[in-house]
């Protein structure tokens, strides 16, 4: 491929994700994916390694700070919790805020295994948001955190709480 074919496969990884769009199929493994995509199997898993790799140097960046460190260690998630992004494009994205967060909780936090869902769709208003999180019901964390953005900044939406099943 050449450099304009590499970077309109980013460019189509990065933005579209048709496993959050059909969500009354059944979770949608990386070739079906692909396929919607039309790429290969290999190329579309490379692109997402690549673009996963420029988000933990981000982090891996920030967290030479010690301020930004230590505002990570302050975030108010207890050990467990589930934290659920939801909003449009700004937060979609796979190299956006919500995924550096979760990579500064996963490097800086590991040990309090804080898990972060992407539930984001492009195109999507705060306030559709969260007729989509159905399919994040069934998350299996007794703790969850819903997470909003707008305009690249972000706040507590809600803290909820639920009893395992």
């Amino acid at each position: 491929m050449d450099d304009v074919q590499i970077q309109q496969v980013e460019q189509t990884v990065r933005f579209q994700h048709p496993e959050k769009l059909l969500t009354t199929v059944a979770r949608l493994a990386e070739p079906v994916i692909a396929t919607i995509l039309g790429l290969d199997v290999a190329t579309y898993r490379e692109t997402k390694q690549q673009l996963e790799e420029h988000v933990r140097a981000a982090a891996r960046e920030l967290l030479t700070d010690p301020a930004v460190a230590d505002s990570v260690d302050r975030l108010p998630f207890r050990p467990g919790t589930t934290v659920v992004g939801i909003g449009d494009s700004n937060t979609d994205d796979l190299l956006s805020w919500l995924e550096i967060l979760r990579c500064l909780l996963e490097l800086r936090r590991p040990q309090d295994r804080i898990r972060v869902l992407n539930a984001a769709v492009a195109a999507q208003t705060t306030s559709m948001a969260p007729s989509s999180l159905v399919r994040y019901s069934q998350i299996g964390s007794s703790k969850r955190s819903m997470m909003s953005t707008r305009s690249s900044h972000f706040t507590t939406v809600a803290t909820l709480s639920y009893r395992s099943m």
